[in-house]
């Protein structure tokens, strides 16, 4: 898959605007995570680009030429690609979120159901 570099220098600013316009919503619990996340694809941009990832039930996840560990702890999505685990909070809203890692706004993602790029 071919980056767009428009869209990779555009993240950042999406994930802030779109944080931004959200007034005190509640975190997602670990349990919303599960549900949005588990046998789905989450696909979007983040602060390192965009991305497309299939979350397996049993705890793995694949993207386009790598794979990882998914797990949750607490409210937290916590992925793990090969150098250990780290978690994420995240805000929920239908099948669109917005993922915080240490308090900030790191990615915006949308849901898609099952794994339609077959990762």
């Amino acid at each position: 898959m071919a980056l767009n570099l428009t869209k990779v220098l555009f993240a950042p600013s999406l994930i802030v605007a779109i944080s931004s316009s959200i007034a005190k919503a509640d975190m997602a619990s670990g349990d919303e995570i599960r549900n949005l996340i588990s046998g789905n694809t989450l696909q979007g941009a983040g602060v390192s680009g965009i991305y497309s990832e299939y979350y397996d039930p049993n705890g793995t996840l694949r993207g386009d030429g790598y794979s990882g560990k998914w797990k949750i702890e607490g409210d937290k999505g916590c992925m793990d690609y090969g150098s250990g685990f780290q978690c994420w909070s995240g805000l929920i809203n239908n099948n669109a979120s917005i993922w915080y890692l240490n308090g900030k706004p790191t990615a915006v993602g949308f849901m898609s159901s099952g794994n339609p790029n077959r990762y």
